[in-house]
């Protein structure tokens, strides 16, 4: 496949590296298959959109949730570039109620969060739908698996969708889970997506090389380097995470 790029340091790492994460890239290979529905929140240029849309084919469906205004056409671009019609592009932040809010951006790195914290370059108004509402609002089908990438306001997207998270609406999801200096800089709020997902019954993976599974916030921290600054999190409510190499802390 071929991808259009924004200046951006995230969209470097594509660039330079063939894509931001193996691991994740790895990981999201191994669950998707032939005519599921992937959602993708905080979708950038669409990698993982591309990435699940080839492997799920025409039959299956991909939601790439991007409130970044310019971002929106490059994943529009993309899909035709790979002449991939099963992506939908929805120019939406999510978070823990509908609202009008606020996105800041940073215009080095491309990230960008609903504001509540510093940091970052420009503001910008955006329409904010939580994760219940915007599953309502966008087909009954399941969701097989989920990305969150909300640049640090993980825990609020995992707030809104309360109701599909306690359900069986969505059994799989990978988020990305952030140190938590960049949630307090970015976002005021502690680092609770990984207690809030255990409170909803789900097993979690730290996503590496390998799958290590972690039953705690202070297990996380051990598995990690002391400077982390993101990593993403598998989490299931199956008895067992995908067919990956795993271990337990």
């Amino acid at each position: 496949m071929t991808i259009s790029l924004s200046h951006t340091g995230a969209a470097a790492q594509i660039y330079y590296r063939g894509g931001s994460s193996a691991p994740l890239s790895r990981l999201i290979s191994r669950v998707l298959g032939p005519g599921m529905r992937f959602l993708d929140v905080g979708a950038h240029v669409g990698e993982y959109s591309l990435l699940a849309a080839r492997l799920i084919g025409p039959e299956g469906r991909v939601d790439a949730v991007e409130p970044q205004e310019a971002l929106t056409p490059l994943i529009e671009e993309n899909a035709r570039r790979n002449r991939l019609g099963n992506i939908l592009v929805h120019p939406v932040a999510l978070g823990a109620r509908d609202a009008q809010g606020q996105l800041r951006a940073d215009q080095k790195s491309g990230g960008a969060w609903l504001t509540g914290g510093m940091g970052g370059e420009s503001v910008t108004p955006v329409e904010v739908l939580s994760l219940d509402s915007f599953l309502r609002k966008t087909g009954s089908q399941p969701i097989d698996l989920a990305k969150i990438d909300a640049a640090g306001n993980e825990a609020a997207v995992i707030r809104g969708g309360e109701r599909t998270l306690r359900g069986s609406g969505l059994p799989r999801l990978v988020y990305k889970l952030y140190s938590p200096r960049v949630v307090s800089e970015r976002v005021g709020l502690p680092v609770d997506a990984f207690e809030l997902l255990l409170d909803y019954g789900y097993r979690q993976w730290v996503v590496l090389d390998e799958l290590t599974e972690v039953t705690s916030q202070s297990a996380v921290h051990r598995v990690l380097p002391v400077d982390w600054y993101s990593v993403p999190v598998f989490a299931t409510k199956e008895s067992q995470g995908p067919d990956y190499r795993s271990s337990t802390q």
